[in-house]
C-alpha cells in the first residue's frame, strides 16, 4: 500500500470501530494478534470496501498470522491521536477519537457512515469471538 492508502485504511479501520460503539461496548481497541485474526475473518466474509480488503496482506509469521500493513496503520492512528500510545503489557489500546472525529474522517475518505458502522460491528463481533477462543 502507498502511504496515502495506509492513511485512508487507518482512518477507515479506527473510525469504523468508533462509529460502531454501542452503549455497552468498551472504548478500547484489541491488541494486534486478536485484531489480525478478527480482521482477516471479516474481510474474508466481504466486510470493508474492496480497496481496503485488497490492500491488506495476511501471512503466516513466526508467532502466527500477521497483517503486513497493520503496524503502519496503527502508527498512523497513533500519530493522528485516534488512539493512545501502545504499551506491550496492555491487552487493549485506548481509543481517543470521538464519534464526531470518526464521522468527519469517514466523510473525508468517501465512506458512508452507515456502512462503516456495520463493518465496525462485524469487526467487534469477530474480536469478541477471538477473545473467547483465546481465553479457552
Amino acid at each position: 500500500m502507498k502511504r496515502s492508502d495506509i492513511v485512508r485504511a487507518s482512518h477507515l479501520l479506527y473510525s469504523s470501530w468508533v462509529i460502531s460503539r454501542g452503549e455497552s461496548d468498551e472504548k478500547a481497541f484489541p491488541r494486534r494478534d486478536v485484531l489480525t485474526s478478527a480482521l482477516e475473518k471479516v474481510i474474508n466474509k466481504g466486510a470493508f470496501p474492496e480497496w481496503f480488503r485488497k490492500g491488506l496482506t495476511f501471512v503466516d509469521g513466526r508467532t502466527g498470522r500477521i497483517c503486513i500493513e497493520l503496524p503502519e496503520i496503527e502508527q498512523v492512528a497513533n500519530d493522528a491521536n485516534l488512539k493512545s500510545d501502545p504499551n506491550p503489557s496492555y491487552r487493549r489500546t485506548q481509543i481517543e477519537a470521538t464519534a464526531a472525529v470518526a464521522e468527519r474522517l469517514l466523510i473525508l475518505i468517501g465512506v458512508p457512515v452507515s456502512e462503516a458502522a456495520r463493518w465496525g460491528r462485524e469487526l467487534r463481533e469477530a474480536v469478541s469471538e477471538m477473545d473467547h477462543a483465546m481465553a479457552e
